[in-house]
């Protein structure tokens, strides 16, 4: 063989060579880039909510959000609001919703307003009404109702009240309903389902007063796997 035809065959091999190494890259890339849409699909399935539900949910969205813009933990409206929140979240998964759909419906609002922190915020609350519920399910807590539960949370300031005006020689006690009464006396040996209850009440408006940073990443750190 001729020392042109080696130089000529050798060209040939190292192109080949190169050619191979080429369509392998491109393989791979495509195999990566296949893995990389199926992650990011696979991360749009889990963030989504059963759009029958649309309506509902968006129904609870706007009371949440009323309600949490206007929240006062000591207020009859906001715990009777709240009572109302926790019986929709029911009803929906009765109906075959997915309690989570709720916050994750919450969560898809900001990204359509991601210049509103409410949207996280009330993500956030519905997580935290989500796992009180789960929490008297599990211990067998009874619900306490609504009037029994704004007088729990409120009866540290109206006994303390109450002393204030002794001291003044203002009698109230003796003069209020016995049953209110009695209440107030045993306050501190309630059940475990009012304390948990007012734990929820309060919990709440910690959530809302949250930084939007710190709001941001504990809704992305639960609503957005591809975290």
């Amino acid at each position: 063989m001729t020392p042109s035809c080696k130089i000529l065959l050798t060209i040939s091999c190292v192109s080949f060579s190169l050619c191979a190494m080429e369509q392998e890259t491109d393989s791979l890339c495509k195999a990566k880039q296949n893995t990389l849409s199926a992650t990011t699909q696979s991360s749009i399935v889990q963030t989504k909510y059963n759009q029958k539900y649309y309506h509902r949910l968006n129904s609870l969205y706007k009371t949440t959000e009323q309600t949490l813009n206007n929240y006062n933990p000591y207020d009859k409206q906001s715990i009777t609001n709240i009572f109302q929140i926790i019986d929709t979240t029911t009803n929906l998964e009765t109906d075959g919703c997915e309690e989570i759909e709720c916050g994750i419906f919450a969560y898809r609002q900001h990204l359509h307003k991601p210049q509103s922190p409410m949207p996280l915020h009330i993500s956030l609350v519905l997580e935290r009404i989500l796992e009180h519920k789960a929490h008297m399910k599990k211990n067998e807590f009874s619900s306490p109702t609504l009037e029994q539960l704004t007088l729990y949370i409120n009866a540290p300031r109206i006994n303390a009240a109450i002393e204030k005006a002794a001291a003044r020689r203002l009698i109230i006690r003796n003069k209020i309903d016995p049953d209110t009464a009695k209440f107030l006396d045993s306050y501190d040996n309630k059940a475990s389902g009012l304390s948990e209850s007012e734990k929820l009440i309060h919990d709440i408006k910690g959530l809302l007063e949250m930084s939007t940073e710190d709001t941001k990443l504990l809704a992305d750190l639960l609503y957005s796997p591809k975290l």
